[in-house]
């Protein structure tokens, strides 16, 4: 990289910092005026912002590990933003493709290891329930170590929820503050450094919402920035307004005012409310890391308008709800195969399953 571009970078990093460090605790205090419950994705993180030990906002370069964050939760080194500024060629995010920066995990196994004498009991069970419903709908597997060469190293952090984007080198972290430890935020980190970007960015996005930059502080606008289409392998899906990587409405709004405004209405109060996965956020992770085998001698086409071939070479569809996804499409799988619907089941944590089942029926 030219020395002069990444002297411009750094300079653009700090000024965003000093722009956005006053305007961060007006952007919480809004919040808290209007007495939310920080129930979409994004509120959940910038909530977690303001109770962590330490923090400082959302929205910086720390001089401490050198990584810039962007949009709340995605931190980059000033080499890997630069190299994505130049990758005209190249195509990443929600289909990450291998650059020198960001790579998909090999063999669709991610490695992690979780910080010592940090996560409590509750913590770790909401970690378990993220890990087992991806690896239930997707091929991708976890494998808990501390030896592996790439690996990712849950911890506390510098304050808030935040990861790499895709398989980076080496160890890389993935941070988890206290207000972080629920299943869909931990589930969100986890795509990030499984390598997907934030739903709102597609390139298609104005299709679909609407950006209100009258209501977004002009230092945070960034945030609102589109992927371009040399950048961004959708494996032709469409635009999905219930992905865990959604936004919600009022993301990095300055007033409290709506600055996601969806052109189906019927799904305004519907983005970055997902307590899981998607359907399509499903079908991205298995086109992502072809969890289907190359001997499945079905086609997407043999399971219907909205079914598509599953890991295990069956027609899956739609599910009934929010907390099951999908279904297998047809009468003879369901006889044969059972039910597709994941549920967690609290074993390890047997003194504390009656009260998890009652917050997880809270937040669900």
């Amino acid at each position: 990289m030219e020395k002069s571009s990444r002297r411009i970078l750094f300079a653009l990093a700090s000024l965003m910092c000093l722009l956005s460090q006053g305007f961060a605790s007006t952007l919480r205090q809004e919040f808290k005026d209007e007495d939310t419950k920080f129930d979409t994705i994004d509120q959940m993180i910038l909530n977690a912002e303001t109770i962590s030990e330490g923090s400082s906002n959302p929205f910086y370069f720390s001089e401490h590990t050198h990584l810039i964050r962007k949009e709340l939760d995605m931190v980059f080194t000033m080499d890997e933003l630069l190299e994505m500024e130049h990758m005209d060629r190249q195509k990443r995010t929600t289909a990450i493709k291998p650059t020198k920066s960001t790579k998909r995990w090999t063999n669709s196994t991610l490695n992690f290891e979780v910080e010592e004498k940090v996560f409590g009991t509750r913590d770790l069970y909401e970690m378990k329930k993220a890990t087992q419903e991806i690896s239930h709908y997707t091929c991708i597997q976890f494998n808990e170590t501390s030896t592996a060469e790439n690996r990712v190293q849950i911890q506390q952090g510098y304050g808030g929820c935040y990861s790499r984007l895709g398989m980076v080198g080496g160890p890389q972290e993935l941070g988890l503050s206290t207000g972080c430890r629920y299943k869909q935020i931990i589930i969100h980190e986890l795509l990030h450094a499984l390598g997907l970007h934030h739903e709102q960015t597609r390139p298609d996005r104005d299709n679909y919402v609407i950006i209100r930059y009258d209501r977004i502080h002009d230092s945070l606008e960034y945030n609102f920035r589109k992927q371009d289409w040399r950048n961004i392998d959708s494996y032709q899906l469409p635009y999905d307004f219930t992905s865990v990587m959604h936004y919600g409405k009022k993301a990095f709004s300055s007033n409290g005012e709506n600055t996601i405004e969806t052109i189906y209405r019927e799904y305004q109060d519907v983005i970055g409310t997902n307590p899981g996965l998607s359907l399509l956020d499903i079908r991205t992770l298995n086109n992502m890391y072809n969890c289907v085998s190359d001997s499945c001698d079905l086609k997407e086409s043999d399971c219907g308008t909205w079914g598509f071939v599953g890991k295990d070479c069956k027609c899956w569809c739609p599910g009934t709800s929010r907390q099951h996804p999908v279904e297998y499409c047809f009468e003879k799988d369901k006889k044969e195969l059972g039910s597709l619907d994941y549920t967690y089941e609290c074993k390890d944590y047997a003194r504390n399953c009656a009260e998890e089942k009652r917050k997880e029926a809270r937040l669900l």
